[in-house]
C-alpha cells in the first residue's frame, strides 16, 4: 500500500502537466501510462526536472489518438522535451514508425536508430532509414542521409525524403533511384502518390526500359495503366533509334506511343531521319505513323574514296514506316531415312591412301532423295560399278556402318573433291547436320565430319573380295523436309499525298510513294515527275531500283515521256507505253523507250555545238544515250532499234504540229528548287555515345539498408 501510495505521489506532478494545456502550439497533449514513474535521478538535468517511465511506457496524443510506446523515458518540465528509449513505435494509423530512440520537443519527434522503419498499412508501403523527423500532429515526417522504400515490385531510394501520412504521398529528393520489373529510373526528385498510384518525375530524369533510354526533365508514370508520360526535351534511345520530341506518352503493355512537337526519329541502319509535330508509334518502333509537317531525309555514306555523300529530302501528308523480320528461305531439302548394309562388290576394289594403313568399318547411313539446292559449286560424282575410290584426308581409310546423310546425285564440295563410293549408284555423303550451303573460302570437305572408330583390319578379309554382289537391305522411315532459312528485318516507308522530293542530282513530285529496304526499291503513284538536272521525265507509276544508296535505274509506265531542254526554247521529247531509265553515279546515262516509241530530237553534230536540224520519229523502240558536258546531261546519240518512219527539217521550217508531241507540258512550277524549300527544320546531333555511357542507379542506399536490416 505504501509502494503504491509513493508511485502516486510521485507521478502526479507529471500526470498534472501533461494535462494542462495552455492553448500555446508547443505544449504537450499527450497523455501516458507505465508501470513505473518516478523522478529521474538526478531529478534535475541543466535547471529543469527530469521524471522517468520505465516498462510498457505509452504515451497518448490527446487530439488525433497517435500513441508512443517504448521501454522507457524521460520528460523534461517545465517545458515539453520527452526522450523515448528501447523498441520505440509511433502509431498514427495508417503509419506506424520503429526505431531505437526518440527525442520529442513538442512539435517533432526525431526519431534515431540503427534502423528506422516506417509502414504505411494502408499503401503497404514500408520505408527504411536511419534519420526520422516526425510530426505528430500532421502525420508527416522527413529524412535524411539515405532512405529505401519498398511497395509491391517498387523500390524507391534517395538521400533525403518527406512523407505525408494522411495523403500517402512520398517525396524523394537528391539522387532520387527507382527500379520494379519494368523500368530503372533516375531523377533529382519524385512524387510517389501511393493511394492513386502514380510516380512524377522532376528534373533531369533518366529511365531505362528494356533496352531503351529515355531521357527528359518531367514525367509521370502509372503502373496500373502501364502508362508512362514524359515532357521537356524528351529523348529516347533505342538499339536502331534516336527520338527527340517535346512530349511523349508510352504504353509498356502495348508497347504504343505518342510524340507530340518537334519530333526527330534517327535510325543509324538505315541511314534516315524523320521529322514532325505528332507520331504514333506501335510494337515497339516497328510502325511509326507521322503527321503534322512530317519530313524525312535519307543520307548515304561513302563506302569508298571516289564516293561522295549526299542527302536525299522527302515530304509528305502523312508518312509512315514499318518494320518486319522475315524469313527467307535458302535451300530446300528433301531426305529419308534408310538403313543400308554395304558389302562390297566381287569385282576389284581399289583403294588410294598415303600409307599402307587401312580402316573398314560398317553401319547405318541415310539416304537423300531428292537434289539439293545450293549455293556454292555442285560437284557431281557418278559411281563405276566395278570400283570403289577412297581419297582419305588423313592417313588412314575408314569405311563406316553409321548414321550419316547420302545426297542422290549432287553434293556441295569446299575444296577438293573427296568422294567415298559405296553401290553402283550415284551416292554422295553430307555430314549429319542439315546445312548444305558452304563458303568456298574454306579448305574443309563437307563429308568428312564421320565419326570413325580407327578399326584396323585387313582391307581384303573385312570387304569380302570375290563375294556374291552388293546386297541392299533398306527399312524405310519417314520423309522429311528441310527448309533453310535466315532471318531478315525489312524496313518499309509509305508517303501519302503531296510528296516532294529534293536531292542535289534529282528532284520528284508524286501523290504516293512506297519504299522496301529488302530490294532498294521506291514505288511511284499517280503522275509522278522526275527531274534530272535538264531532263523532266513523266509517268503514271514509276520504280526506281537503288544501289549503295544511288538510283541504278528505274521503269516507267504508260503514258512515259521524257523532256530534255536543248535551250531556253528548244525541247528533245520522247515518248512511248513504257521506258527504263538508267543512272551512272546519280547521273541519266541512258533511257530506252519501250513500245509505240515517238520522238522530236534535236541534232547537233556533235554535243558542244548548235542545233543543226530536228528529226521527228516514229519506231516501236528507241535508245537515247546521253554525255555530262560542262555538268550538265545532253543527247550524245539516238538510236532506233527498228526501222523508223522519220522525217528531219532545218530548225528554221519545223512544222508547228511536230514541234511537241502530245501530252507535252514541262512542271517546272512544282519542281523542288532547294532543300530548304521542303525543310527548315534544326536537325539533332547524335546522343548515342554519351547516353550508353549513363550508369543506371546502384541502389547503394537500399543495399547498405538491407545489410543492417540482415543484421
Amino acid at each position: 500500500m505504501k509502494l503504491r501510495l509513493l508511485i502516486a505521489l510521485f507521478a502526479f506532478p507529471l500526470i498534472a502537466f501533461a494535462q494542462k494545456d495552455t492553448g500555446n502550439r508547443n505544449t504537450v497533449h499527450l497523455g501516458f501510462q507505465a508501470d513505473f514513474m518516478r523522478p529521474a535521478y538526478p531529478s534535475y538535468l541543466n535547471g529543469r526536472q527530469v521524471h522517468k517511465h520505465e516498462g510498457n511506457v505509452v504515451y497518448t496524443h490527446k487530439a488525433n489518438g497517435a500513441t508512443i510506446n517504448c521501454d522507457s523515458a524521460y520528460h523534461y518540465f517545465p517545458g515539453d522535451t520527452i526522450e523515448f528509449f528501447g523498441n520505440v513505435v509511433v502509431r498514427h494509423e495508417p503509419t506506424v514508425l520503429y526505431g531505437e530512440k526518440i527525442f520529442y520537443d513538442g512539435i517533432y519527434a526525431k526519431v534515431r536508430g540503427r534502423l528506422v522503419k516506417m509502414n504505411d498499412n494502408a499503401r503497404n508501403a514500408t520505408l527504411k532509414t536511419q534519420f526520422v523527423d516526425y510530426n505528430i500532429d500532421s502525420n508527416t515526417g522527413t529524412y535524411a542521409q539515405g532512405g529505401t522504400l519498398a511497395r509491391g515490385r517498387d523500390t524507391i531510394e534517395s538521400m533525403n525524403g518527406i512523407f505525408e501520412g494522411q495523403t500517402g504521398i512520398f517525396t524523394f529528393i537528391n539522387n532520387v533511384a527507382m527500379k520494379n520489373d519494368s523500368i530503372i529510373l533516375a531523377c533529382d526528385t519524385m512524387l510517389y502518390d501511393t493511394r492513386n498510384d502514380i510516380t512524377t518525375f522532376i528534373k533531369n530524369t533518366r529511365t531505362w526500359n528494356g533496352s531503351n533510354i529515355m531521357l527528359s526533365d518531367y514525367g509521370i508514370y502509372k503502373p496500373n495503366e502501364n502508362e508512362i508520360s514524359f515532357s521537356s526535351d524528351v529523348y529516347i534511345l533505342s538499339e536502331a533509334q534516336e527520338v527527340w520530341a517535346d512530349s511523349v506518352w508510352f504504353n509498356n503493355q502495348t508497347k504504343n506511343a505518342d510524340l507530340f512537337r518537334n519530333i526527330q526519329m534517327t535510325d543509324t541502319v538505315q541511314n534516315t531521319i524523320a521529322f514532325g509535330d505528332k507520331a504514333k508509334i506501335s510494337d515497339n518502333y516497328r510502325t511509326v505513323f507521322l503527321t503534322e509537317k512530317p519530313a524525312a531525309l535519307h543520307y548515304t555514306i561513302p563506302k569508298e574514296a571516289n564516293q561522295t555523300s549526299d542527302t536525299t529530302f522527302l515530304i509528305a501528308d502523312t508518312i509512315s514506316t514499318l518494320m518486319e523480320n522475315i524469313k527467307i528461305v535458302v535451300d530446300t531439302v528433301i531426305q529419308k531415312d534408310t538403313a543400308v548394309q554395304k558389302n562390297i562388290m566381287p569385282d576389284s576394289l581399289n583403294i588410294i591412301s598415303e600409307n599402307d594403313t587401312v580402316s573398314a568399318l560398317m553401319g547405318n547411313i541415310k539416304i537423300v532423295v531428292d537434289t539439293v539446292i545450293q549455293k556454292d559449286t555442285a560437284v557431281q560424282k557418278t559411281i563405276v560399278p566395278d570400283s570403289l575410290n577412297i581419297i582419305p584426308e588423313n592417313d588412314t581409310v575408314s569405311a563406316l556402318m553409321e548414321n550419316i546423310k547420302i545426297v542422290v546425285d549432287t553434293v556441295i564440295q569446299k575444296d577438293t573433291a573427296v568422294q567415298k563410293t559405296i553401290v553402283p549408284d550415284s551416292f554422295n555423303i553430307i555430314p549429319e547436320n542439315d546445312t548444305v550451303t558452304n563458303s568456298s573460302a574454306e579448305q574443309n570437305i563437307i563429308h568428312e565430319n564421320i565419326d570413325k572408330s580407327n578399326i584396323q583390319v585387313n582391307i581384303r578379309k573385312s570387304f569380302g573380295l570375290g563375294a556374291s554382289k552388293n546386297e541392299l537391305q533398306a527399312n524405310q522411315d519417314s520423309i522429311k523436309q528441310i527448309l533453310i532459312t535466315r532471318d531478315t528485318a525489312v524496313r518499309s516507308m509509305f508517303a501519302y499525298h503531296n510528296v516532294k522530293i529534293y536531292r542535289s542530282d534529282f528532284q520528284a513530285v508524286c501523290d504516293s510513294l512506297i519504299y522496301h529496304s529488302l530490294d532498294s526499291i521506291t514505288y511511284m503513284y499517280h503522275l509522278p515527275v522526275l527531274w534530272n538536272d535538264s531532263t523532266q521525265i513523266t509517268s503514271g507509276v514509276a520504280i526506281f531500283y537503288s544501289k549503295n544508296g544511288q538510283i541504278d535505274y528505274a521503269e516507267f509506265a504508260s503514258p512515259a515521256m521524257v523532256i530534255m531542254r536543248e535551250d531556253s526554247a528548244h525541247f528533245s521529247q520522247m515518248k512511248g507505253k513504257s521506258m527504263k531509265a538508267f543512272f551512272n553515279k546519280g547521273q541519266l546515262d541512258k533511257i530506252h523507250v519501250l513500245g509505240n516509241g515517238q520522238s522530236i530530237y534535236y541534232v547537233r553534230e556533235k554535243p558542244e555545238q548548235p542545233i543543226s536540224a530536228v528529226e521527228v520519229s516514229e519506231c516501236a523502240n528507241i535508245i537515247i544515250e546521253m554525255i555530262l558536258m560542262n555538268g550538265k546531261n545532253k543527247i550524245n546519240r539516238v538510236t532506233y532499234l527498228m526501222k523508223p518512219a522519220s522525217s528531219t527539217y532545218p530548225l528554221d521550217k519545223v512544222p508547228e504540229d511536230s514541234k511537241e508531241l502530245k501530252g507535252f507540258a514541262l512542271h517546272d512550277d512544282i519542281r523542288p528548287k532547294s532543300k530548304t524549300e521542303l525543310f527548315d527544320r534544326q536537325i539533332r546531333r547524335s546522343q548515342r555515345r554519351a547516353v550508353q555511357m549513363l550508369e543506371k542507379p546502384a541502389f547503394k542506399i537500399t543495399y547498405r539498408i538491407n545489410k543492417i536490416t540482415e543484421k
